[in-house]
């Protein structure tokens, strides 16, 4: 088994991005005793099935999110979030703000079916979020990131002013984009660290 991670393979997930290291940011995310992972495609894998199976169970007795983290630069890690049936944590305010108050910025990549959104803080400031299916935005950005938004083909005004580059790509790929755009990174460059460790998050 391959145990490298594809975007492709996810379905539905959430990728965290912070300038911290693995450890911090699942302790930051509610994952109080990580585990190395030596198949981190394969654990993920095994929880999605398992949180799908739980809904069925009263909400107390459902699955938590899963979380893995790895570091990807000197100074950045990222954690992958595949969904319990209680949430994600990666996309809660008070989270990313508390991230970005300890690291000075925190940014949360997410989607599912044909939902593809980025959720942003900057030095504890409140949450921004950026819908990349239909481009709109909510909550202040910084010029900078609006700028390379905007060099990016995705600049305010909603699809119609999209570049006809960015609407071809499918919500995915215009989701990849627009992170790429805020935080330099990739989401397949969240995928490609080794050393991967992970944990439930707590309730």
């Amino acid at each position: 088994m391959d145990p490298r991670l594809r975007l492709q393979d996810l379905g539905a997930a959430a990728i965290t991005l912070a300038p911290t290291t693995p450890p911090d940011l699942l302790a930051a995310l509610g994952v109080s005793n990580p585990q190395p992972l030596e198949d981190v495609a394969a654990a993920l894998r095994e929880h999605y099935d398992d949180a799908w199976f739980s809904e069925q169970y009263p909400a107390s007795e459902r699955q938590p999110p899963m979380l893995a983290a790895c570091q990807i630069s000197r100074q950045w890690s990222a954690a992958v979030e595949i969904f319990g049936a209680t949430g994600w944590v990666g996309c809660t305010p008070r989270l990313l703000r508390a991230l970005s108050e300890r690291h000075g910025f925190a940014c949360t990549a997410y989607f599912d079916q044909e939902d593809a959104k980025i959720f942003l803080c900057d030095q504890g400031a409140d949450i921004a979020q950026i819908d990349a299916t239909t481009g709109n935005r909510i909550g202040t950005i910084n010029a900078s990131t609006e700028a390379r938004l905007t060099q990016a083909g995705f600049p305010p005004g909603g699809f119609p002013a999209m570049s006809p580059e960015m609407k071809e790509l499918a919500y995915v790929g215009r989701l990849g984009a627009v992170f790429a755009a805020v935080t330099q990174y990739t989401l397949e460059d969240c995928l490609a660290g080794s050393s991967w460790i992970g944990g439930l998050a707590q309730r």
